[in-house]
This record gives C-alpha cells, structure tokens and sequence, in this order.
C-alpha cells in the first residue's frame, strides 16, 4: 500500500468523527504552545546577553585585586596590554555611610550605606549610563560649586531624602549631586550587593579619608581590547601562579555576564520543564480521546482485514488518522507560541513600568524554533497514541462477525505495552535532555514521570474498584457512580490527567514560595540589625 493511499484512508476515517477528534487537536495545541513560547523566550534572552555581554561589564577584560594594582606582575600586564593598543580605565570600589547634612554642615540629617565607585576617565568603554537630568555623566571627574561631582543610585537618593543640586558627604569630603543615573554597566559582574551604588571621580577618592590601612577596597583595570586580541587568550596567556600570588583576578566579559546567564539557564530549564509537563497533559488527553475512537473503529478494522489488508497496513492507516489531529494540532500551537514572545514582553514592560532585564531583549520569530515545537509535539503525540493504534494492528478479520472476539493474546498485549512504554520514557528522556542540556535531569523528571503516572494509575483503579462496592438508594447517584466502572470508560485516563496537572500547579506553586523565601531576606525574624564585620581595636 502507497504512503499517499494509506494517508487518504486514513483522512476519509475522520469526515464523521472531526467533532470528536478536536478535542485531541486542541490537547495538543496548548501544550505545544507551550514549548514554543518558552523556547523563542529563552532563544532571545540568551542571544541578546551573548551580543551584549561586553555592554554589561562596560570593558573587555578586568583586573581586580583587594590590593592596589602594583605589583610587578600587574604592572607587567597593564605595560604590555597598553603597547598593544589596549585602552585602559581604574577603578576602586568600596562600601561607607553616605551622610545627607545641613546646609551649613553641622546637622546630620540620614544617612545611608553605599557602596562607591571611584571611576577613572573612559569608563564604561561599552554602552553609556544614562542619567536624570541627561547629560551628566561626562560632568562626573569635574567640580561643581567648588566641590567634586556625584551621581547617585535613585534609590539611594531616595533613601537619604537628596536630590540633585544638593549636598552629600563621604567620609570626611563633601560633594555636589548633578544627577541619579539609570541602568548601570557592571552592575551583572559585581552580583548582587547590600548597598545601593553612587559614582565619583577617581582622583577624589583620597580626599575622602576613607582608604586608610584596613580598609575594604578593591581595585580595578578595565581594558578595552584591540579587534586583533582576545579577551580569552590574554586571560591565558598572563594568569600564572605569579599572578594569583598578587591575589590578583582576571575576568572576561563573559565570565562577567555568567552570573546573569546561570540564573536565566535555571529559569529556563525550569520552564522547559513545566512546558514538557504540559505538553505530557496534552498528550493524555490525545491519547484518552484516540482510545475511545478507537474502540468504535474496531470493526472497521475488522472489515480491512477481511478485504485483505495486512496488520501493518491496519496499523499505517489508523496510526496517521492519529497522527492527523497531532500534527495539526502542533501546527496550531506552535504557531501562536513562537509569534506571541515579542509582544508579550513589551506588554510586560508597559505594565511593569521598567525592564525586566539589565540587558536589551530583542525577541523574534524563528523557524527553528518552530520547527522544533511541532517536532516535539508530534513526538509525544506518537507516543501516546501507540498503545491504541496498536490494538488496531491485530484485529481480526473474524470480529466482523463476532464483536466478542478478543484480537490479540494477553501475552502479545503485554509484550506490546512493555515495549511501547520503553519507547515513551526513552523519549522522555530525549526530549527533556534536548531541552535542559542536562541527563540528571532528564532522568530524574522521566523517573518521577513514570512514577507519578503509576501511582495515580493505581489510585484510579483504586477508585474503580470501590465504586463498584458502593450502594446507594438514590437511582441517579447509583447510575452515576456506576458510569466509573463501565466498560469504555476513561475514568483512568482522566483521574491521571487531573492529577498530573494538580502536580503541575502545586510544583509551580512550591517553587515560587521557595525561590520567593531565598530572596526575601526583609520580613524574615531571623535577621540581626547590624553587622560587625573584621572589628579591630584601634
């Protein structure tokens, strides 16, 4: 039998049961769309963090110490960089209480921890830091009113009660606010701190009296590289056991973004998770919905057979009628779900009022993201829909005349369920590392799959069988009840269902409470109010 034939036999099947298989279709549907919106989402963040990791720390390489950079192999490497057409800019970054006085200096009115920023002229190299009112930035290494410049964090300003045009002191020097800046390079690679930043000229962080001996300050070189030298060759080139005596550390501009990039990989892999669990729904209800189609079609089959079909060719004709609602299904979802990412995102951003990342997101449709959603989709749906198909494959030409008939022996329906289940958690497993990149993963959600599914399985037929064992007085509670237990029910298939998704939503649940209680550090009672951190006695 052709492909194209077995292909038209299979759509004539469906013109007077389309009603029945939408439900199939639109399964399907959800859960690809699922898989495509989490995927085109990942797809442009990460690709916009890798276009723009240079942007996020402002510098091709670093050099950052707890000491001054003086040392001979620093110096060596700051020489040699230089004569190779590097441009270079310091920075000291250390932690102090900024003071908001009276005008006349005698009165202290609030105070707040910062953490400063001593930056030399030419930082950042990449991207700009914006600031309100516009414009201030390159006014930061100059004197306003006779006193040093700062930029503030907004919500540091807001903290201390300033704003621009007034005065703050650090340590024992006083400066003049022209501005609060907005998003900050840098900000990815130093993590997140306790202390709110502010920015002053290099050249007036003595004058604050704050780097004295014991003092918590760390040192920076910012190198912005020549198109012919790389980052990652002069990081192995110059990182010798030498220099790691200096207490000296060379980072790239990637490795400064690897923060941000660890945490969006747990997110994603997370979703990717959720998104498979949703598509594993869809494939349930697929599954359950060609089941009961199935078992109309049984004499269908018969009557194939008795026309001289072989089993294999049963089998082709329903497996694409199952297929059909599948696919086109996975079509439809996929679809919406790699179009809808980009939109979504701005109305996020309308609504929240800011961004959601430090970086720029451009989100875009793509076909390869396309075509892997339908892939998978049509995957699981083969998955689920070879049990039934199956039982098609072995009907015997006899039932046409005695419905009765059993169409395979318990021994062969075994075999084959053994088998097809084999085959669903070995490409479980496939498409979940395919997602996550990660096989402890993908093992350990295909284990707990498997192992779900099993016990709500159990349970189900639990309930079947005590159903059965119920009396009621009531006819209709009774006619009810006994609907559980009737031949062609899906009471097991729906029960597994509902569970599975009751699953789904109390793991979501769970993980934003625990992830919610990890970052939540403000309303826990635990807490001390202050920090005593290397007290000396003098």
């Amino acid at each position: 039998m052709k492909f194209s034939y077995g292909l038209e036999l299979a759509w004539k099947e469906t013109r007077n049961s389309r009603g029945k298989l939408a439900f199939c279709f639109l399964s399907i549907a959800l859960g690809t769309a699922a898989i495509a919106l989490i995927q085109t989402t990942v797809a442009g963040v990460e690709g916009s963090i890798q276009a723009q990791t240079r942007r996020l720390v402002g510098a091709d390489l670093i050099l950052e110490s707890t000491r001054p950079l003086d040392g001979a192999h620093s110096t060596s490497i700051r020489k040699q960089l230089m004569l190779r057409g590097a441009d270079r800019a310091s920075m000291l970054e250390f932690n102090t209480m900024a003071q908001k006085r009276s005008e006349d200096g005698e009165t202290l009115q609030s105070t707040g921890l910062a953490r400063v920023r001593a930056v030399g002229t030419g930082f950042p190299f990449y991207g700009e830091i914006k600031t309100d009112p516009p414009g201030q930035w390159e006014r930061l290494s100059s004197k306003v009113n006779g006193l040093p410049t700062i930029i503030l964090d907004p919500d540091l300003a807001k903290t201390l009660e300033v704003k621009p045009g007034q005065k703050l002191r650090l340590g024992k020097q006083d400066f003049q606010i022209i501005a609060v800046f907005l998003p900050e390079p840098g900000t990815v690679a130093s993590g997140f701190g306790y202390a709110k930043s502010l920015y002053i000229g290099n050249q007036y962080a003595a004058a604050t009296d704050l780097l004295q001996r014991g003092s918590r300050v760390r040192y920076f070189d910012l190198f912005r590289l020549p198109a012919n030298l790389s980052a990652e060759d002069i990081k192995s080139e110059y990182f010798s056991d030498a220099l790691r005596d200096e207490n000296v550390e060379i980072r790239t501009s990637r490795e400064g973004a690897d923060s941000l990039r660890r945490f969006l990989k747990i997110v994603s892999d997370f979703l990717s998770i959720v998104g498979i669990v949703t598509l594993i729904l869809g494939g349930l209800g697929i599954g359950s919905g060609i089941s009961v189609f199935l078992k109309d079609r049984l004499q269908h089959g018969a009557i194939l057979r008795s026309l001289g079909a072989t089993p294999a060719q049963v089998f082709t004709i329903y497996f694409f009628l199952s297929m059909i609602p599948g696919i086109l299904g996975s079509l439809l979802g996929a679809l919406p779900g790699s179009l809808l990412p980009p939109f979504l995102f701005e109305w996020l951003k309308s609504v929240l009022g800011t961004d959601l990342l430090p970086v720029a997101v451009h989100l875009q449709f793509s076909w390869v993201t396309l075509f892997q959603s339908v892939l998978i989709g049509a995957i699981t749906c083969a998955l689920f829909v070879l049990i039934p198909v199956f039982r098609m494959r072995n009907v015997s030409p006899l039932r046409v005349i005695r419905k009765s008939l059993e169409e395979d022996s318990e021994r062969n329906r075994i075999l084959v369920l053994l088998g097809v289940v084999v085959a669903s958690i070995a490409a479980i497993v496939a498409v979940v590392y395919w997602q996550t990149e990660s096989a402890g993963a993908s093992l350990g959600f295909a284990a707990g799959i498997v192992c779900c599914i099993g016990l709500l399985y159990l349970f189900s037929i639990g309930v079947m069988h005590l159903a059965r064992r119920i009396g009621l007085r009531s006819v209709h509670a009774s006619y009810g009840i006994a609907s559980l237990y009737r031949p062609g029910n899906q009471t097991a298939s729906v029960l597994t269902s509902i569970g599975l998704g009751i699953l789904l939503l109390s793991s979501v649940y769970i993980m934003q409470n625990s992830i919610q209680a990890e970052i939540d550090v403000q309303n826990r009672d635990d807490l001390p109010n202050v920090f005593v951190i290397d007290l000396q006695k003098e």
